[in-house]
């Protein structure tokens, strides 16, 4: 069997990781050829970019974060430019996989990938996804690559946050990844140790912010660290569609109480350096699964982990909306049971935690 591979949307840790365990598997369980297609989709566009992929090109492939086949942040086949007009190119796609013979395509990206992955699988071309994203806010699946690698670089920055010392109350902001979703900043928060995480899911009160640092420099504690995903927004305000919530809500504060605060932003921090063991070993999981599921003839499908295994589910299925933090979740109730603030009152998030029992 002849399949191709490519990866789409931005660069993150464990990408590369899921393009070895691809490789490998279709190598040394199927005696199957993988062909590299460089730069998403639009490697399949025009004069196909490709190239080939053997078992001693990737390896000690697990510990990079730059995928080796490129990535398309904005590749889009149904709308491209061509002599200054915008065109559907997409036939372009299902004449080059059958110029290159190519029996399925296995791609690996977030939420514009798997756009394009369920418009094309729609029109027949099979294909096996493979869920990446430093914001876990793909639907279908409780964890996609990179996000435990994102997670775990946000966690480390709190650490050091902590090891700071102020003669004078200062108030620490860490803005992270999260435009729609806040799973990486309620896990950092919940991780590190921080004293508020703010969501776009629960719209926060600067007086609530304030209450804690208040709180806190009243207990003669040296600073406050707020974990700010970048969509967070402020209770009755219409997001801006700004992402960069920490630095408005700094200075905002500051107004109220006049205090010192610092802002760290990681922006794409978190999509580099080396994945954790977590993320090899979910990759290795995904590529292997996508593998074998092409061997059996299923294509047109999603590889996806829940309740700690692999699964299948159709791409038509696969919605187009963020998978969000249910603001009355045991997630969120475990951050507040660590005395961690969400932005609102305790009891404006629920009346009561969700009972344990199914």
């Amino acid at each position: 069997m002849r399949i191709g591979l490519l990866t789409g949307g931005g660069n993150m840790a464990g990408v590369n990781a899921a393009i070895r365990a691809v490789v490998k598997t279709a190598i040394s369980e199927y005696s199957s050829e993988i062909v590299g297609i460089m730069n998403g989709f639009e490697g399949l566009l025009q004069h196909p970019q490709v190239r080939s992929l053997g078992s001693k090109d990737v390896q000690a492939f697990q510990r990079w974060s730059n995928s080796i086949l490129g990535s398309a942040p904005r590749g889009n086949p149904f709308q491209q430019e061509r002599d200054g007009n915008i065109v559907d190119l997409s036939d372009e796609i299902f004449e080059n996989v059958r110029w290159l013979g190519l029996d399925c395509i296995i791609c690996i990206g977030g939420l514009g990938t798997l756009a394009l992955a369920r418009q094309l699988s729609a029109r027949g071309l099979p294909i096996v996804a493979i869920p990446k994203s430093t914001t876990n806010e793909l639907s279908g699946t409780d964890y996609s690559i990179g996000f435990d690698s994102a997670t775990d670089t946000a966690v480390s920055v709190v650490d050091r946050l902590h090891s700071v010392e102020e003669e004078d109350h200062r108030v620490l902001y860490m803005q992270v990844m999260g435009r729609e979703a806040g799973w990486t900043a309620l896990n950092a928060g919940i991780s590190g140790g921080g004293h508020v995480v703010l969501i776009p899911e629960i719209p926060y009160e600067l007086g609530e912010i304030d209450r804690v640092i208040q709180d806190r420099k009243a207990a003669n504690r040296p600073s406050t660290i707020v974990i700010v995903a970048s969509g967070a927004r402020e209770k009755g305000k219409e997001s801006s569609g700004k992402l960069d919530a920490g630095l408005h809500i700094g200075p905002a504060v500051k107004a109220i109480n006049g205090l010192n605060f610092e802002v760290t932003k990681l922006g794409p921090i978190q999509r580099g350096g080396s994945p954790t063991s977590r993320d090899r070993f979910l990759a290795a999981y995904f590529g292997y699964t996508a593998v074998k599921a092409v061997h059996e003839g299923i294509t047109k499908h999603l590889v996806v982990f829940r309740n700690e295994r692999m699964e299948l589910i159709k791409l038509s299925e696969v919605s187009d909306k963020p998978r969000l933090v249910d603001p009355g979740s045991r997630q969120i109730w475990t951050a507040l049971s660590q005395g961690i603030s969400v932005g609102v009152s305790k009891e404006t998030v629920s009346k009561s935690p969700p009972c344990i029992v199914h």
